[in-house]
């Protein structure tokens, strides 16, 4: 017969209190409890939105960065124009004021060293400025006018590509310049991205050319050329969402549906593991969801700021995502 120590490699050991660092599916007599214990449980993996602190002033069309965290975000532009408010985890306070007024502008790079460019500035624009977290200053423009562009990365290192009009040029950002790239496969214009680097890089639904508003496909550029990828789930209309990630691990949110019948803002949110979308569990509190708004962190430690919520007026409200993986833990073993 084979006993417990054929199976696992060791003997359950008698010690008084639990090992240090047991490993996984370990059993041993705790001595001082009387009881058999193992480890390798695993608790159910969690994935929640919770309510964050309310933006100073309502805004939609904006943009959001932070350094990976909810806990320490920015958003800019949008109906707000110039205003910059800053995020603590907690509460909003006030940022420098960008010089040009922005609105549908893209976002890159973390909460004290951000990049914006493009945008619907009194049409389109291909202004461009950084922020060191308390002070914007204009910097080298971009090579193509945009509005409602899309754009990730570092400070230094960005992939901007399409926008107004569902344009298909793409350009890069090396901290210096802006250099012409590899044109997207479709044009595309007001949805979500997401991304580390100029190499690295995903678009994320959004409106195509043409009157039948195909707008769950997705694309993925890793520096030398795009490769369309699996769509999202939603199968009807899918504009103005959010994102955070990754091209490997990635989650959208906060999207406008069936734009033809006038359009209404989603509360669902899905999830990308680098290969196919997936239905997640969480759901946005705000009542019918709140799309065009901002958004920053990453799959784990999201941010959805500000946006409509099921009607046409600038919210103020902001809503934390947490995903918390299984873990294993150290059970006591019964005969039930």
């Amino acid at each position: 017969m084979t006993d417990y120590k054929g199976i696992k490699g060791w003997k359950i050991r008698t010690i008084a209190g639990n090992p240090a660092n047991p490993k996984a599916g370990e059993v041993w007599f705790n001595s001082s409890t009387n009881t058999f214990k193992t480890h390798g449980v695993l608790s159910a993996a969690t994935k929640a939105w919770g309510s964050g602190g309310n933006l100073t002033t309502g805004r939609n069309g904006n943009k959001g960065c932070s350094n990976g965290s909810h806990l320490d975000a920015n958003t800019f532009g949008g109906s707000a124009g110039v205003n910059t408010e800053e995020y603590n985890g907690t509460s909003w306070g006030s940022g420098g004021n960008l010089n040009t007024s922005m609105t549908q502008n893209t976002g890159s790079g973390g909460a004290s060293d951000t990049r914006a460019c493009a945008g619907d500035s009194s049409g389109n624009s291909n202004v461009c400025e950084t922020y060191n977290g308390s002070t914007w200053t204009t910097s080298v423009a971009c090579l193509t006018a945009r509005g409602a562009p899309f754009a990730d990365g570092t400070q230094n290192s960005i992939t901007l590509s399409g926008g107004s009009g569902a344009q298909t040029s793409t350009e890069e950002w090396d901290g210096t310049s802006w250099t012409a790239a590899q044109v997207m496969n479709t044009g595309k214009t007001h949805g979500a991205c997401c991304g580390t680097d100029r190499n690295s890089f995903m678009v994320v639904s959004g409106v195509e050319p043409g009157p039948s508003y195909n707008t769950t496909t997705c694309q993925k550029y890793d520096g030398t050329s795009w490769v369309t990828t699996n769509p999202t789930i939603k199968s009807t209309d899918n504009y103005y969402g959010k994102a955070c990630g990754t091209t490997a691990d990635a989650i959208h949110f906060g999207n406008e549906e069936n734009l033809v019948a006038g359009g209404y803002a989603s509360n669902t949110t899905e999830e990308w593991d680098g290969t196919s979308w997936a239905t997640n569990s969480a759901t946005l509190s705000a009542s019918g969801g709140t799309s065009n708004g901002g958004a920053s962190g990453d799959a784990g430690n999201g941010l959805s700021i500000g946006g409509y919520s099921g009607i046409d007026t600038a919210q103020q409200t902001t809503e934390e995502y947490t995903r918390t993986p299984a873990a294993a833990s150290t059970k006591t073993i019964t005969t039930s």
